[in-house]
């Protein structure tokens, strides 16, 4: 399975990438982000983490969510919308917005989420039908 870096194209946020795995997340930082294995987070025990490494290029997030095999997919949509919030509130300190209004806020974090779901379901090949019958169900 290939990590792929997500489009910034609906608003200019931290470069974000999706991992559905733990081992995932150490491969693409050992190998793209050139961080020694030594200095990569530990494994946690939690179903998801945002991970903010501060780059030469911008700001990164890698937004890492496990364990989600029989996991409802309203709970994971969750995980991925609570995961997108502390990457925008990273990004948010990073380019020195202490005080963003309500609705910047609300449409950064919608666009997050966005793309994290789409990433999510073109990983797991899930269908947009499938997931609206599902949250119907």
């Amino acid at each position: 399975m290939k990590t792929r870096w997500l489009d910034r194209s609906l608003m200019f946020g931290p470069y974000t990438a999706l991992c559905l795995s733990y081992e995932e997340y150490v491969k693409l930082l050992s190998t793209k982000g050139k961080i020694p294995i030594g200095r990569i987070t530990p494994k946690w025990s939690s179903a998801g983490r945002c991970e903010v490494i501060d780059s030469p290029k911008g700001l990164i997030c890698v937004i890492v969510i496990q364990d989600f095999i029989g996991k409802n997919l309203v709970e994971v949509i969750g995980l991925l919308n609570h995961e997108a919030s502390h990457a925008m509130e990273s990004y948010y300190d990073d380019i020195g917005e202490r005080c963003p209004s309500a609705e910047f806020r609300a449409y950064s974090y919608q666009a997050m989420t966005q793309n994290l779901i789409e990433e999510f379901i073109s990983r797991v090949n899930l269908s947009r039908t499938l997931i609206v019958k599902s949250i119907k169900e």
